[in-house]
């Protein structure tokens, strides 16, 4: 795909959110960057009180950090795997004469998208909500917040 029909795909799926659902947006928006799975959850309700009865059943979840009280919906997207990241990559790094990139391998990814009810939330905000989701989960999660008239992937 060229660059023009990739960012054309990208405004696409922006102009999206404000005619559909935050999950159907959500996975357009990721596919049109090159993120996409079919390793896609059956629908689970998008009610925040469900995600932690889903996903918290450990309590590791801290409410007030992650302002809870403020998520209106929060979709389970997709997982991308360790398959689809190897067959679906782009993505060419040259590391030079490095021998070791990082201790850690991730086998997969999860995506959320998660509605706010506040107009504006600081990076700071939004990044300590990822943390908090991040603990209830052995693999990275990346989230789509949608607050106000903004997108924030994090």
């Amino acid at each position: 795909m060229s660059d023009q029909a990739t960012k054309q795909g990208i405004v696409d799926a922006l102009g999206a959110f404000s005619r559909n659902g935050l999950r159907e947006s959500a996975i357009g928006l990721l596919d049109s960057i090159g993120y996409k799975s079919e390793k896609r959850p059956l629908e689970l309700s998008d009610a925040p009180a469900e995600f932690i009865l889903n996903f918290d059943s450990a309590r590791k979840l801290n409410r007030d950090k992650a302002t809870f009280n403020q998520w209106r919906s929060v979709h389970l997207l997709f997982q991308v795997t360790s398959d689809e990241i190897r067959t679906g990559s782009q993505l060419t790094l040259d590391f030079g004469t490095a021998k070791k990139v990082d201790n850690t391998i991730i086998e997969s990814y999860l995506f959320f998208a998660l509605e706010l009810s506040a107009s504006y939330y600081t990076r700071t905000q939004l990044s300590t909500i990822t943390r908090e989701i991040n603990k209830l989960f052995p693999m990275p999660a990346m989230v789509l917040f949608r607050h106000g008239d903004a997108l924030t992937l994090s």
